[in-house]
């Protein structure tokens, strides 16, 4: 037996509230439960690998975590595009509603939709230095995401 669907949604939303607001809103200087998920919790996972894997392949697998990110990207778009390649194309070209030039325009945009994405991740963000944060500095904080506080990584900032 299932909880319903009304009870379901209701639980979804407050999981995904209580997500975005530990996980994204909350500081983790204001806010235990952000500290220990964001802090307390990763430190005590690498301290417990350290101890079973040895201190050189944890800091090995901590180098290799940046192309987490990149793996996750590519199978989500890649393997939506391949099913609709495969499975959804073939409903345009049988459609007397929609135009085979949806099918060329698709492939367009999933060409852009690499090119942007390798654009990205191998562009260099740049640094952000006394001599040009005055380019960087154009809007008030909004004291929602953005708060105005010393950096912790760069004293001056």
């Amino acid at each position: 037996m299932g909880i319903g669907l009304v009870p379901g949604i209701i639980l979804y939303l407050v999981l995904c509230i209580f997500l975005i607001h530990t996980f994204i809103l909350s500081d983790t200087s204001s806010s235990p439960l952000a500290r220990c998920f964001m802090e307390t919790l990763p430190d005590y996972t690498l301290s417990l690998l350290r101890k079973v894997l040895g201190p050189k392949l944890v800091q090995k697998l901590q180098d290799q975590t940046q192309y987490f990110l990149v793996v996750v990207y590519l199978v989500v778009v890649l393997g939506s595009w391949s099913i609709m390649f495969t499975f959804g194309y073939s409903f345009i070209t049988k459609s007397n509603h929609v135009s085979n030039w949806h099918k060329y325009s698709g492939y367009c945009v999933f060409v852009i939709c690499m090119w942007s994405w390798r654009k990205a991740s191998t562009t260099s963000p740049g640094y952000i230095t006394a001599r040009n944060i005055h380019r960087f500095d154009n809007y008030p904080y909004d004291d929602f995401l953005f708060i105005e506080k010393t950096c912790p990584t760069s004293p001056g900032y």
